[in-house]
């Protein structure tokens, strides 16, 4: 089983506090995140404008770019 870490940017309109798995990642934009290979759970966080979640599944070697939007 190839175990490469996967690489995650994200990104949001506008701005936001992102965590992964749970864990602060920072603000945004957050770019080539090390992970490992599976699925993660995203948290976008803006004071304003609420919470927004995504999960993702990031295969080995694999760039991923998520964009989040608030409305």
């Amino acid at each position: 089983m190839d175990n490469t870490p996967g690489r995650l940017t994200v990104g949001a309109t506008p701005w936001c506090t992102v965590t992964v798995d749970g864990v602060g990642r920072g603000q945004t934009p957050v770019v080539g995140l090390s992970l490992p290979p599976g699925s993660h759970r995203i948290a976008c966080i803006n004071p304003e404008r609420g919470t927004q979640e995504r999960s993702v599944t990031l295969g080995p070697g694999q760039d991923l770019r998520v964009r989040i939007t608030f409305p």
